[in-house]
């Protein structure tokens, strides 16, 4: 073998190089060093090469940002803002290990939030797009105005889409003009509308109406409107008497079922619903009270007259009721619901001891 030589190549190490004799092929590396390839100035006008101009392109985000994005925004992104926003590769190599999911075709979201109702509602809405309103149950609560978590999405359509779309995902085509309110990105129907669509979702959830009409939801008059409004209701007649009963001041549905089984007007035309007295810290509202004999009945549900807290409210009414001269008699939604016949007893015999008193 032949003294080696330092053979220097531009840009890449410097190797020291042996070279067996009579064949000239094999290579010994005795030393390395690096000495950097000298940069040229391009010339003026010269076009920049695929890799500079690869290098010059925005870098697209990778996989873990896209489930990061998914997860912290909860909500979902088509095809085509995927690619926009971050890359092919990160929406493959996403749905490969499972943390993407297209919730519905051509919509992805994060797998651990496949089943949101939050990431259902912007599913729906990007699956709809301009023909579709939010409606129902679950406008009702993109909106705030029920709390509890709609079970499945409801979009009212004003075209025809014959589309695929999941169970958990229902299409209402009520025969008219959808109205159309914007709510935190999301197109939906008018709350009116959206109470009678959960109507008919609930069969009849008299519990759902009085709600939405306590906090304010929607008035009597717009539910009415919206009913008259819509071609085809299932359970029309019901809904009306109902909006009846709350425009004469049912509040609930104990109150409703107080109201109308228990203590129905054609039979104790002397209860007065909602009765307002002012006693020494304010106004009070009474659910029903015969103010001829000062007889106060109040209906306690467990939704408002279930904690300790609540409890000990109710015994300091009661005993601002008692200053003003009222009997306070109070029934639980057992009582009401499961003995309406010993309530009524309850009520009469109150007021027989009441007259005696009196006369």
């Amino acid at each position: 073998m032949s003294s080696p030589g330092a053979i220097r190549h531009r840009g890449y190490p410097q190797l020291w190089l042996g070279r067996c004799r009579g064949t000239g092929r094999s290579v010994t590396f005795v030393g390395m060093s690096y000495s950097p390839l000298p940069t040229r100035a391009a010339p003026s006008g010269a076009v920049p090469s695929s890799r500079a101009a690869h290098a010059d392109a925005p870098r697209r985000q990778p996989a873990r940002a896209l489930v990061e994005h998914l997860a912290t925004t909860r909500t979902v992104l088509t095809r085509a803002q995927v690619l926009t926003q971050f890359s092919e590769h990160a929406l493959r190599r996403g749905l490969a290990r499972h943390e993407v999911v297209a919730v519905l075709p051509g919509i992805y979201a994060a797998r651990a939030l496949r089943r949101d109702t939050h990431v259902r509602v912007h599913a729906a809405a990007a699956w709809a797009g301009d023909a579709g309103r939010l409606t129902g149950l679950a406008a009702l609560w993109w909106h705030g105005i029920v709390p509890y978590d709609p079970t499945h999405v409801s979009i009212q359509l004003s075209v025809p889409l014959h589309l695929e779309r999941p169970p958990w995902l229902r299409v209402a085509r009520p025969g008219m003009d959808p109205t159309d309110v914007e709510h935190r990105g999301v197109h939906t129907v008018h709350p009116a509308d959206a109470v009678v669509q959960a109507w008919i979702e609930t069969r009849g959830s008299i519990g759902l109406v009085c709600d939405v009409v306590r906090c304010g939801g929607a008035t009597v008059e717009e539910i009415r409107d919206a009913a008259v409004r819509r071609p085809r209701v299932s359970g029309r007649m019901r809904l009306m008497a109902l909006l009846g009963h709350l425009a004469q001041g049912v509040t609930s549905f104990l109150e409703y079922q107080a109201r109308v089984k228990v203590f129905p007007r054609e039979l104790f035309p002397e209860l007065e619903l909602q009765y307002v007295v002012t006693t020494s810290r304010g106004r009070r509202v009474i659910d029903a009270a015969a103010a001829d004999l000062k007889i106060a009945m109040e209906f306690d549900g467990t939704a408002y007259h279930g904690s300790d807290e609540q409890r000990r409210a109710d015994l300091e009414r009661d005993k601002e009721l008692a200053m003003l001269g009222f009997v306070v008699l109070r029934f639980t939604y057992e009582d009401l619901m499961r003995r309406p016949e010993w309530c009524r007893e309850v009520y009469r015999a109150t007021r027989r001891a009441r007259q005696q008193l009196t006369a």
